[in-house]
């Protein structure tokens, strides 16, 4: 992906991109100022107005080294409402979180929340160590973001008072992003499987229209309490999915009328795939299709049944 972004990196001036990102910013500055409740989808529930559509694997997938997580997509036409119309939060992203560290009594989620965003964000920021509270905000444009997301039972974390949400992040910079442009997601774990990189950007571009955060430790070490010391070693499997996840509609004109995810996991090492399938949850629009399919590459098959790479084509439409 990084080629890619290299490669196309001339594809529009770097003064034109920053004159976009002063409009985004002052729009966000002002938005900030009143920020909506903040929401996140795993302390929400889907009450009228609010779906899911997913698409993912049926079992876990593994961590390894050579395995790079990754999701192309490209950024939907803005709802075709009014913009007070709009549905309240919307978050369209490709996600990973763990839940195989069962000895871990504290934790309830653990999750890489990197996503494209609309409406109310649920951290459009963090406050970093050591307590790693979220900012909310809102945006009215669309706008990317790498994020990880963890929730806990605050009795069993380092901090008990300053963290009686219950709920920390870490994110990276807000990045505003146009309908039609295409945005890559990728997650990756160090060869010695001490930290995850994750990063979420646009195609045909450098650094200056990327989000990128660092993972050292689940949790950031904010459960490390009784002599705990997790590690990511701790974890060799993870869920993967894509996610439609919104909040507030008011109809087929207040959400996108669709988006096609491109997922790709890739490793050196041949192995069996779990197909991915959709599914749904909630007051789903009936306007609103989905479908799935998995792709693997000719010429990566080594055994029966055993591939390199897995592919899966996640498309979100509007039925005619």
């Amino acid at each position: 992906v990084e080629a890619k972004a290299s490669d196309r990196g001339c594809a529009q001036s770097t003064a034109a991109v920053e004159a976009k990102a002063s409009d985004r910013g002052a729009e966000l500055a002002t938005l900030i100022a009143e920020p909506p409740p903040a929401r996140h989808p795993k302390l929400a529930a889907l009450v009228d107005g609010a779906f899911r559509l997913i698409c993912s694997p049926s079992s876990p997938l593994p961590v390894a080294a050579d395995l790079v997580y990754s999701s192309v997509v490209t950024v939907p036409a803005l709802p075709a409402g009014p913009v007070e119309q709009w549905a309240d939060t919307q978050y369209l992203w490709f996600n990973l979180w763990f839940d195989n560290n069962t000895s871990v009594a504290a934790a309830i989620n653990n999750q890489f929340s990197s996503q494209l965003v609309l409406g109310g964000i649920w951290a459009q920021a963090g406050q970093g160590p050591p307590f790693y509270q979220p900012v909310s905000g809102k945006v009215t444009s669309y706008h990317i973001q790498a994020q990880y997301f963890m929730k806990f039972d605050p009795s069993g974390s380092k901090y008990p008072s300053e963290l009686a949400s219950g709920t920390a992040t870490v994110t990276g910079r807000l990045v505003a992003v146009e309908p039609g442009e295409s945005v890559y997601t990728t997650f990756h774990i160090s060869a010695d499987h001490s930290t995850w990189t994750l990063r979420v950007g646009v195609l045909g571009y450098g650094p200056e229209r990327e989000s990128v955060i660092e993972v050292p430790k689940p949790f950031m070490g904010l459960l490390d309490v009784d002599g705990l010391d997790l590690q990511w070693r701790d974890y060799d499997t993870v869920l993967a999915g894509c996610n439609w996840e919104i909040y507030g509609a008011k109809g087929p004109g207040s959400v996108p009328t669709g988006m096609s995810y491109d997922v790709a996991i890739a490793g050196t090492k041949p192995r069996r795939w779990t197909p991915w399938a959709n599914s749904k949850a909630g007051s789903v629009p009936s306007t609103l299709a989905m479908e799935c399919s998995n792709v693997y590459p000719d010429g990566q098959g080594t055994a029966a049944g055993e591939y390199l790479t897995q592919q899966t084509r996640f498309n979100i439409s509007t039925r005619p």
